[in-house]
């Protein structure tokens, strides 16, 4: 047996190291499913959003380039930050130094 630690309580420390180490396992499995979650819902919510100015611009409720502006607006951030590279690109294409 092993002496009365007040640390540990006297439990084997190969025991308390299993014992991280099937937590640390648990916390991962957790994010990893909530992260997978949130992805899945955020896409659902954006085809949901398309699929509901496609309705709005079927019954004429709202133009088609308002839907696009609208649809453009809800891409993520990183597709924005390209195409913001690209433009700026072509932007100075035309400029002398």
């Amino acid at each position: 047996m092993y002496p009365e630690d007040p640390i540990t309580g006297g439990v084997a420390p190969t025991f308390l190291a299993l014992i991280a180490i099937g937590g640390g396992v648990v916390v991962l499995t957790v994010f990893f499913v909530m992260l997978f979650l949130s992805i899945i819902s955020r896409n659902h919510q954006r085809e949901r959003t398309t699929r509901e100015l496609a309705a709005y611009v079927a019954e004429g409720s709202i133009s088609a380039e308002d839907a696009e502006r609208i649809q453009r607006g809800s891409r993520p951030w990183h597709e924005l930050r390209e195409i913001a590279r690209i433009s700026a690109g072509a932007a100075s294409c035309g400029r002398k130094a």
